[in-house]
């Protein structure tokens, strides 16, 4: 369209759905592009900080992490980052210790993280800190998963879907009583 009117434009879709094509629309020569100044001050759903945009249009590595106490143990980093190199994407994943499921928050409201793992001792204490829970997490009451979505900071448990999937790929267990045991969360 732009050819064919012989000026520029600027266009893409608007909502989380769209966000992709805020990034893709400068890429394409869009003359101007909006962004946030942090994550607390988007104008519209979908809207990425001004650093996140950045990150995308200069191949910047996505960050993510798995924030716990003890953390060094975790195994997450070396399976997330072979994950990434293999599928070729530019993102990395790091284990950050902190004290308190309320530094979590902090440090994800930052905007420098796309998302979050969450482990002991915090995946209880976080679920009342997020702007978002899905119902399976609630259920549960505790979340391993933390998405930022347009400034929004999401919990769900993907342990459950993880034992479901393998529970219905590899057992039959309807009409048999079952205990899940675990160490919390």
């Amino acid at each position: 369209l732009a050819e064919e009117l012989e000026q520029p434009l600027t266009s893409f879709c608007m909502g989380a759905p769209g966000r992709e094509s805020r990034v893709e629309a400068l890429r394409r020569g869009a003359v101007i592009g909006y962004a946030s100044l942090d994550t607390t001050a988007s104008t519209a759903p979908g809207q990425w900080t001004a650093q996140q945009l950045r990150r995308r249009l200069t191949h910047e590595p996505q960050r993510y992490a798995v924030f716990g106490r003890p953390v060094d143990q975790s195994l997450s980093p070396v399976m997330f980052n072979a994950a990434f190199s293999a599928l070729g994407l530019p993102a990395c994943y790091e284990a950050v210790e902190v004290a308190t499921a309320e530094e979590v928050v902090r440090i994800l409201r930052t905007g420098d993280l796309a998302g979050a793992s969450v482990t002991m001792p915090f995946k209880t204490a976080i679920v009342s800190l997020l702007d978002e829970v899905d119902a399976t997490a609630r259920a549960i009451g505790a979340v391993n998963t933390v998405t930022v979505e347009a400034g929004r900071l999401c919990g769900t448990n993907t342990d459950a879907h993880g034992l479901a999937a393998c529970v219905r790929e590899h057992a039959t267990i309807a009409g048999s009583v079952v205990a899940v045991l675990g160490s919390g969360g």
